[in-house]
């Protein structure tokens, strides 16, 4: 175990007998005490694919993925686990892990294939596209009902 984690980090990297949720401030050591914690879980049986990771970015998500990697060779883990936690989907941001789903499951829900994650503009644009194709096919009659009760903006 590292060394330079605090009481409570040390405690959290080690109970690994329940679910956890970390929050703290940028320079805090979360990211060092997942990657102890995880390393936890791996040597007490668990594999990748059954611990669930979520981050707010990417890069965080990337960089917890490489240094428990980097862990992982360190602590001589076998190779076979260390694949299967380059290819996991269980660590991730909040977007990539519901997109996996969708992805994995929709179809369960007669949901259509996932094509995309859109960025903030293509969402903007996408949405103003559908809007203006359901204001299009909207009757005259129903827009204006729609229209005594909310502004154009509202809508």
């Amino acid at each position: 175990m590292v060394r330079s984690l605090t009481d409570s980090q040390r405690l959290a990297a080690t109970l690994t007998n329940s679910s956890m949720a970390l929050w703290a401030s940028a320079g805090s050591g979360k990211t060092a005490t997942l990657v102890e914690r995880y390393l936890n879980l791996i040597k007490s049986g668990i594999r990748p694919r059954h611990i669930l990771t979520v981050t707010f970015t990417k890069e965080a998500s990337e960089q917890l993925k490489e240094r428990i990697l980097e862990r992982m060779i360190e602590s001589d883990i076998p190779l076979e686990v260390q694949t299967e936690l380059i290819n996991t989907h269980t660590i991730g941001t909040i977007h990539s892990l519901c997109y996996w789903i969708l992805d994995t499951f929709g179809s369960e829900l007669s949901l259509p294939a996932v094509e995309g994650i859109l960025d903030e503009f293509e969402l903007v644009g996408a949405f103003e596209n559908e809007y203006q194709r359901w204001l299009d096919n909207l009757p005259d009659s129903q827009l204006g009902s729609l229209l005594e009760r909310f502004t154009h903006k509202e809508l």
